[in-house]
């Protein structure tokens, strides 16, 4: 790999993520709380997966290679703050999506499996990180289980945040609000490797929970768009009356899909993994072609 390719997306990444904390930070103190948490869950979710595949043997266990910083000695700090961002963009596009509430956390999971589909298996082949999977199993060598994990973390901790919103009210003050966000995170790292470990095995066989439970979103979240269409103004007001406000400029909700699959596909062209794999390009390509015309077509709607 070439000695660029790793720095250059490292620093593509961070301003991937300025530009969604400086979202936030527009927006009030809530959005930076709930950004931070999805890193700090991010954080410990992939340093107990880390851990734990490594001392259980496990074929789909994995490592980080040599970013330029680490935030512990096995997870590098750009990977603790892009999983931050991405639950911060993902939440922020399904809030303005106008469905219901209840079925936003289906949304948030597809729009990080839509990212992940086609960006992992550049970042291996760029050497960004290491699996355990022989190189030409499973999805060009990045595991089934992988996909899952990304699908139910974004899924639970949408499901979690808005859980808190809830409970916290519009009036708590932000102290509050954080202590709460602490919590959930605790508790939704201990419950997502507890579940990682019981529906994912490492092995072929995985590739069938996570298409079901892909399947499962793409149903939920199809069902929520028809309600939208058919639903009474009134209703719809209600649906859109936490949608964010959105940025004077182009929202990162919809801008950060777009520059990493950019600055992933990008990359794997200039240094030459297509050239050398062209059934990467050909399907990479697509997923990525799919993956923002996904969150593009699925266009959040107008207050009535």
């Amino acid at each position: 790999m070439s000695p660029w390719a790793r720095p250059l997306l490292e620093f593509t990444s961070l301003l991937l993520v300025a530009w969604c904390a400086a979202d936030a930070a527009r927006r009030g103190p809530r959005p930076v709380l709930e950004l931070t948490a999805g890193g700090l869950l991010g954080l410990a979710v992939e340093q107990a997966a880390i851990w734990g595949s490594r001392s259980a043997g496990r074929p789909d266990a994995y490592q980080y290679g040599p970013f330029a910083w680490m935030i512990t000695p096995d997870v590098p700090l750009t990977v603790m703050l892009s999983w931050g961002a991405l639950l911060y963009a993902a939440m922020k596009y399904s809030d303005s999506l106008g469905i219901p509430r209840w079925l936003r956390p289906a949304a948030d999971g597809l729009y990080a499996l839509a990212l992940d589909l086609s960006m992992d298996v550049v970042a291996v082949n760029l050497g960004l990180w290491h699996w355990a999977t022989p190189p030409h199993a499973q999805w060009f060598g990045v595991p089934y289980s992988n996909f899952g994990g990304w699908l139910l973390l974004a899924a639970l901790f949408s499901l979690g945040v808005r859980g808190v919103r809830r409970l916290a009210g519009p009036q708590a003050p932000w102290p509050a609000y954080a202590a709460r966000l602490g919590g959930l995170v605790v508790g939704l790292a201990v419950l997502t490797t507890r579940l990682f470990s019981r529906l994912f095995t490492g092995t072929e066989g995985d590739v069938w929970v996570v298409g079901l439970l892909a399947l499962l979103a793409a149903a939920l979240v199809t069902g929520g768009l028809l309600w939208r269409r058919r639903t009474a103004p009134a209703a719809l007001q209600a649906a859109l009356a936490d949608a964010p406000p959105p940025s004077p400029g182009w929202d990162p909700a919809l801008g950060l899909p777009l520059g990493w699959h950019i600055s992933y596909l990008g990359l794997a062209a200039l240094t030459g993994i297509f050239a050398q794999r062209l059934i990467i390009l050909f399907l990479t390509g697509v997923l990525a072609a799919a993956g923002v015309l996904l969150v593009a077509g699925l266009a959040p709607v107008r207050r009535p």
